[in-house]
């Protein structure tokens, strides 16, 4: 044997002359390869004017001073490039990739980034853009760190966007074909919309941001009436506030659009008694969800100890009072397309 088993240093001899030479020379391998640094992984040719001692490792195909060393690593050593090629395990720190890197037998690889600038991370599966982090886990865990130990003992999740007009939101897809996302889709409101197909998609409702009311699919909302039957401006689904209705006797009313429907939850703050009452237009037709227990289903001039809904034409409503005892009501219009 006249080379060292792993790094192949020469043996020097019996009786060898100019044993320094050899010796020289498995001091430069030693220098190639301990501690190994390299400037980058990427290059396959070499630098028009290295630095004495330079290294980097070949990338394929490599051409020039370089041609047929792929995966070694080249160190710039007396004027000429020294090659050492590299066995299954050695490892290195390349300064252009901020990584180790582990020679497999096959090619060198990434062991792992720094812990605060990740690029890429994939757990149990290969991380690529534009998922920049892939998880392949059948659950998945994220606790609140206790106060006791530095926290606070929340656990909030944040996804952020660029701008109103981009989308952050929770995707559910069936082996990769969507089919209902929750979040903020395309504007500031938030929206649960649902897809057969992953291709065409429905909102089943939209809440929105400034007054929290819901709009449905397939509903575009009129204004809302006040206490007073002025408009409320709102494109979003809202009730008004209740308004009461004092004594016996006493009445409100509102007015409608055309085509413009009414509900109604008429309350007896008394007893507890409710019924819903819901005006269908364009055509002056009026259903009742419950009569009865202080509730009266037929016109505006409801029986003693009763309450009613009339509908004078399918543009007004008016409640009628008389019970002798406080009722409430709220009501909110819409329009179904």
């Amino acid at each position: 044997m006249t080379n060292t088993m792993h790094l192949g240093l020469p043996f020097i001899e019996d009786s060898q002359a100019q044993k320094h030479i050899t010796h020289n020379e498995a001091l430069r391998i030693l220098d190639a390869v301990i501690q190994i640094a390299v400037r980058d992984m990427t290059r396959t040719s070499p630098p028009a004017s290295p630095a004495e001692g330079q290294r980097h490792v070949v990338a394929g195909v490599a051409t020039g001073a370089w041609a047929g060393h792929d995966d070694a690593i080249a160190t710039w050593q007396d004027g000429a490039w020294v090659f050492v090629a590299p066995k299954t395990g050695w490892g290195l720190w390349s300064v252009a990739e901020g990584s180790i890197f582990i020679f497999n037998g096959a090619a060198w690889q990434a062991l792992a980034p720094p812990a605060n600038d990740v690029s890429l991370l994939g757990v149990n599966t290969t991380a690529s853009a534009p998922n920049l982090l892939s998880v392949k886990s059948n659950a998945a865990l994220f606790a609140a760190i206790p106060a006791a130990d530095g926290g606070n003992g929340d656990a909030r999740l944040q996804i952020s966007k660029a701008a109103a007009a981009n989308t952050a939101s929770v995707f559910f897809s069936d082996n990769y074909s969507g089919r209902a996302e929750f979040g903020l889709t395309g504007d500031d409101h938030f929206h649960l919309k649902v897809s057969p197909d992953g291709a065409s998609w429905r909102d089943a409702f939209v809440i929105d941001k400034a007054s929290a009311s819901v709009a449905f699919d397939k509903t575009v909302v009129a204004p809302m009436l006040r206490s007073d039957a002025s408009p409320l401006a709102s494109p979003i689904l809202q009730t008004t506030a209740n308004i009461t209705i004092a004594n016996q006797g006493s009445a409100a009313s509102g007015a409608l659009a055309a085509g413009v429907s009414a509900l109604i939850l008429v309350t007896n703050v008394t007893t507890g008694d409710f019924a819903i009452f819901l005006g269908v237009g364009p055509v002056a037709t009026k259903l009742v969800a419950q009569t009865g227990n202080g509730f009266d289903s037929g016109g505006v001039s409801p029986a003693a100890g009763k309450t009613s809904v009339g509908w004078y034409a399918s543009s007004t409503y008016i409640i009628a009072n008389n019970t002798g005892y406080t009722c409430t009501y709220r009501a909110m219009s819409f329009k179904l397309y």
